[in-house]
């Protein structure tokens, strides 16, 4: 492949490579966030469960979803989600810039 026809240039890769040796703290403390929030949830979830004088399991778990601070968990929940999915793609993006690059090393 010719100079002139690169996908990726030699900059894009330095700032790839830059962002790979420099995201790691924040990917894993955005992932550890997310387990955070599930297991609050789920706490959040079963204490009322719990306390419930409902006859049924399914009621159980209807009114303690019904709680006004369940909601609250759950928003918390898909905020600490989201930063984890987005982190997750910018890794993944970087990593088929790499990947692309190496080819075109190879290629040419």
């Amino acid at each position: 492949m010719s100079k002139s026809n690169k996908l990726i240039s030699d900059q894009s890769v330095a700032e790839v490579l830059q962002f790979l040796q420099t995201s790691q703290n924040f990917v894993a403390a955005s992932r550890a966030a997310r387990i955070r929030a599930e297991f609050n949830r789920e706490c959040k979830l079963a204490m009322p469960m719990l306390r419930s004088s409902e006859s049924s399991p399914e009621m159980h778990r209807a009114w303690a979803i019904a709680r006004v601070d369940y909601a609250a968990v759950c928003e918390q929940e898909a905020q600490a989600v989201e930063a984890d999915e987005w982190n997750r793609a910018k890794m993944n993006n970087a990593q088929l810039i790499l990947e692309t690059w190496k080819t075109e090393k190879i290629a040419d």
